[in-house]
Parts: C-alpha cells; sequence; structure tokens
C-alpha cells in the first residue's frame, strides 16, 4: 500500500469511528433507533478499511461493504418511511391550523354578535385585553390600566374584588354593579372565569347590561307589595289550573295559608253552587284571552260559603302565549246580605203599604161621594195624595230591584232606542212636542233598563211643564262616549236635587227631595257605568245629560 494511501486510511478510519461515538452518544440521549443504524453502518465502514490497511482476512474484505449496503437500503427504507410519517404529520398540522382558524373565526364572529362586553383582565386587575366592549373606550384606552383607574369607586371595587377571587381559587363568581352613563344609572352583571394559560393565569370577565331586568323586578317588586296589601283576594294559577301564588288576603278571606293551596287547584274553594255551563263559559274566555267577570260563590275553609265578585284574566309571556292566569276575588257576602235584607223590607213595606193605602184610597173616595164642599176636596186631595204615594212605592220597589239585581252593561243601540221611547211618549201625551236628532245608529254600553230611564226623563219633562211641553233629545256619537241631551221647557229640577243626584252634594237632614224617578235615571246611569249631569237650558227649563261608553266599531 502506498505511503499516501495509508494514512489517508488511517484518517479515513479516525473519522468514522469519531462519527461512531458522536451516533453512540445521540443514541444515547436522544433514544431513536435510527441512530443506531447510522453507528453500524460507520463501524462497519471502518471495520473494512482496517482489514484494507492491515491485510486481514482478504476473503472477507467485501463482507463489512455488503452488510454496509444492506443497512443503507434499511436506511433508506425507514427515510421513506419517514417521509410518509413527516408528510402525514404535515397533513394533520395543516388540518389542524385550518380548524384553528375556523374556530378563531367562529370565535370573533361570536364576540362581534355577542350582547355583552368581554374583557381579559391578569391577576392585579389590569385589562390585559379587549375583546368586545359596546362603550366608547378602545383597548387603547384600557390595555395596561387597573379597573380602579377606569371604573367608579363602588363599581370597580366590586370587579376587583371578583377578579381576585376568581385568580385565587380558580371558581367563578358573578358580581352586580350600577354607573352613570350618559346621566343615566345603568345596571351591569359580571362573570368571570379562569384562563389558564402557560405563562400566567388570566381572568375573563364578561359584562352584560341588565337595566331593563332591573326595572322589570323593581316593578315586580312594587306590584308584589301592591298585591299583598291589597283587600281583595288574588291568586294565580298556571296553564293547568296549579295555584302558584296566593296573596295574603286570600287567607284571610278563604281560610286557606298558602302552604294549603299552592299546587292545588281552585276547586279546593268550590262551593258547588255552580253548573258545568258556568265554567265552561270562564275557560272560553280566558283561554281566548278575554277577561272574565261575573259574581261566584265559593266555600271557605271552614265550609261557610261566600259571595265574592270574580275577575280572571289570562297572563302572556313574552311570545305572546298564555302561561298563567291570574283572579281577583272582592268578597261581597256582606253586601249580598244587605241586599237580601232590604229586598226583605221593600217586600214587606210595598205590601203593607199598598193594603194600607188600599183602605185610605176607599174610604178617602167615600167620604168624596157621600160630602159637599170643602170636606169633598180634602177627600180628594187625600185620594191624589195617596195614589202619588203607591207610585212612589212602585218606584221604589223598581229602584230596589236595580240595586240588588247589578245587571251588566251590554251593546244598546242608542239611536233606535231613542227613537222607539220618544215615539211610545208622543202616542201617550199628544199634547206634547218631542223633537229628535240623533245619528241612523249609535251603540252603547248600557243595561237594559236605560230604555226605562229615558222614558221616564221624559215624562217628567212633560208631566212637571207649566205651559205647552216641548222636549227635546240630541244623541252625539263621540270617538269614545254617546251622549244623551234631553232638554225641556219647564220649570227645571231644583238646584240641591241636581247637586245630590249629580254627586255634588251630600244627602242630609235637609234633603226633602221627591223625584224617585230621577234616582232611578241615577242608578240606571251608574250601573251602566256612565255619568249623569245637568245643565241649564238656553231659555228655560233643564238639560239632563247623560254618558255612556261608545262600542268600538266590529
Amino acid at each position: 500500500m502506498s505511503g499516501f494511501a495509508e494514512p489517508t486510511l488511517i484518517a479515513s478510519i479516525l473519522l468514522r469511528l469519531s462519527g461512531v461515538a458522536i451516533s453512540l452518544v445521540l443514541l444515547y440521549r436522544v433514544r431513536d433507533y435510527r441512530f443506531g443504524f447510522l453507528t453500524g453502518m460507520l463501524s462497519l465502514m471502518a471495520l473494512r478499511q482496517v482489514f484494507t490497511l492491515f491485510g486481514l482476512f482478504p476473503e472477507f474484505a467485501e463482507l463489512p461493504g455488503l452488510m454496509v449496503s444492506i443497512l443503507a437500503v434499511t436506511v433508506v427504507y425507514y427515510l421513506l418511511q419517514y417521509t410518509h410519517q413527516e408528510n402525514a404529520t404535515q397533513e394533520k398540522i395543516r388540518e389542524t391550523n385550518q380548524e384553528l382558524e375556523e374556530s378563531r373565526n367562529h370565535l370573533e364572529a361570536t364576540v362581534a354578535a355577542s350582547p355583552d362586553d368581554i374583557f381579559v383582565f391578569d391577576g392585579d386587575s389590569r385589562y390585559v385585553d379587549v375583546l368586545s366592549n359596546s362603550g366608547s373606550e378602545g383597548p387603547a384606552d384600557l390595555v395596561g390600566r387597573n379597573v380602579e383607574e377606569v371604573r367608579p369607586s363602588p363599581a370597580a371595587a366590586m370587579i376587583d374584588d371578583a377578579i381576585e377571587q376568581t385568580h385565587r381559587t380558580g371558581n367563578p363568581d358573578r358580581v352586580e354593579y350600577e354607573l352613570e352613563i350618559d346621566d343615566e344609572r345603568r345596571w351591569f352583571e359580571g362573570r368571570t372565569a379562569l384562563l389558564e394559560e402557560s405563562q400566567e393565569n388570566h381572568v375573563l370577565f364578561v359584562r352584560r347590561e341588565v337595566t331593563r331586568r332591573k326595572e322589570h323586578e323593581q316593578e315586580l317588586r312594587r306590584f308584589r307589595r301592591a298585591v299583598d296589601a291589597a283587600g281583595a283576594a288574588i291568586y294565580i294559577t298556571d296553564r293547568d289550573e296549579r295555584i302558584t301564588y296566593v296573596n295574603p288576603a286570600f287567607e284571610e278571606i278563604t281560610g286557606y295559608t298558602e302552604a294549603d293551596v299552592i299546587g292545588e287547584t281552585p276547586r279546593i274553594i268550590s262551593s258547588g253552587e255552580h253548573d258545568t255551563e258556568y265554567y265552561e263559559g270562564l275557560w272560553v274566555t280566558i283561554l281566548a284571552g278575554e277577561t272574565w267577570r261575573e259574581e261566584i260563590t265559593n266555600k271557605r275553609n271552614s265550609g261557610e260559603h261566600y259571595h265574592a265578585e270574580q275577575t280572571i284574566a289570562p297572563i302572556f309571556d313574552e311570545s305572546g302565549e298564555i302561561c298563567e292566569f291570574v283572579s281577583i276575588q272582592i268578597d261581597v257576602t256582606e253586601r249580598k246580605h244587605r241586599e237580601r235584607q232590604l229586598r226583605v223590607l221593600d217586600r214587606i213595606l210595598r205590601h203593607n203599604l199598598h193594603n194600607d193605602m188600599t183602605v185610605v184610597l176607599g174610604h178617602a173616595s167615600n167620604i168624596e161621594e157621600a160630602t159637599e164642599g170643602e170636606l169633598a176636596r180634602s177627600a180628594r186631595v187625600i185620594q191624589e195624595e195617596g195614589e202619588s204615594l203607591v207610585a212612589k212605592v212602585d218606584k221604589e220597589r223598581e229602584i230596589v230591584r236595580l240595586i240588588t239585581e247589578s245587571p251588566k252593561p251590554r251593546p244598546i243601540d242608542m239611536a233606535t232606542l231613542v227613537g222607539h221611547r220618544a215615539a211610545d211618549v208622543r202616542d201617550r201625551y199628544e199634547e206634547a212636542t218631542i223633537d229628535v236628532d240623533a245619528p241612523d245608529t249609535v251603540t252603547a254600553m248600557a243595561v237594559n233598563d236605560v230604555e226605562r230611564a229615558l222614558e221616564e226623563l221624559l215624562e217628567n219633562a212633560i208631566v212637571h211643564c207649566d205651559r205647552s211641553p216641548h222636549v227635546t233629545i240630541v244623541v252625539e256619537a263621540g270617538p269614545e262616549t254617546v251622549t244623551l241631551r234631553i232638554a225641556d221647557n219647564g220649570p227645571g229640577i231644583p238646584a240641591q236635587e241636581r247637586n245630590v243626584l249629580a254627586g255634588n252634594t251630600d244627602i242630609d237632614a235637609l234633603y226633602h227631595g221627591s223625584g224617585m224617578g230621577l234616582w232611578f235615571v241615577y242608578w240606571t246611569v251608574r250601573l251602566s257605568e256612565g255619568t249623569l249631569d245637568f245643565e241649564e237650558n238656553d231659555s228655560r227649563g233643564s238639560v239632563v245629560v247623560l254618558e255612556f261608553e261608545r262600542q268600538p266599531a266590529g
């Protein structure tokens, strides 16, 4: 072997042995089996050069080269596998990056569409990031600043406590605080959550304005106080008829406690006096979204029956669907007892007075027929006053009936009613002139007795007129009311009686009004939920003004 080749082989052997040493170190540190192939190849190549240098085992001189070739093929195979694996890894990384980008876009869109303001704070309550903010401050105005530098003291202290609590314990927290913005007091709700990050944990703070909710809660509290203080029994049921709330008056009136009735149905206070048709009408009304008003007889916890004026109305949710029903009951048991006593007294008085007056009128008639002069005239006066007294008793009976029955207003065509009543009274009082000024049709809400009341006003104007009677009826249709004006040319209604009937003066011991007919008119208008008033006629006489609620068209 030449002198040049020998040093070259020695250097090559040393280099390969250095590579073997380095590959062994890498194999030990990295623990990657692929460095084992590299170590083997370098070792075999160094061995072959040793054989060549010293001429050892010439018959095996090519064996290390063969093994190197095998190892080289193996390395190429593994390199191909590695390349395939690397490509798959890169593809997975691209897919992951795409998913992350999509998630980021979704998150940004969610944040942009969210009504909430979203901030990130560090453990010292300094703004780290502003993800969303409906206020005027941008990231440049907030990032790096402490919350106490940005918000007023009471709110800042509450926010700082919530952030510190979450940063320390990792538990979410909630806080409500008030801010003055644009000279308005506005309420906000803040919620915190821990963001566990690689370098430092941050706190996510989500803020939402809840001013309307707070106002609604305040309204509910005021409503609850008003309901609790109400003298009427009030209870609320769900759509399954289960009672969910009762006020103190309900407990007082029915004798049932809140614990007795919550979860029960109103059948617990049913007296059994109303038939199926009554309740079917009730449910048809309230399920149609309308209000039910009717008298009802219920049963107390003691078993005693009581009478109530009941109003049931549906409660709607935000979507317009019926979610609950509220029932208000006014105990009218004592009023019912007084009405019963009034009817009994009326019946006794009317019966006895009619019988007694029949005797008086009979004797007065006999005296008139049997005598002459002043005595006969006195007997005639007794008959006239007696007949007037009987007529007043009959009108009193009508008033008692009206008060005790308490009829409900219903739609009545006032134009048609006035025309018919005027025609009937003209036929009975041919000496009277009755003029009517009315539209073809106009409907008002009134009780049925309004027809009798109008007739009473016409007869009163004609009978008490001291000259040729002239009565004018004007029907005026306003946007929300229907007004009847009955004007006459008589001596007029006494001022004291007008004031008493109009409610301007209380009845006292000096009042001696005898207008039972006008009192019938008064109660008719009152039960119709209308108004009664009086005006002076331009020339002579009085104007009686009746005003009723107009029924909406359709």
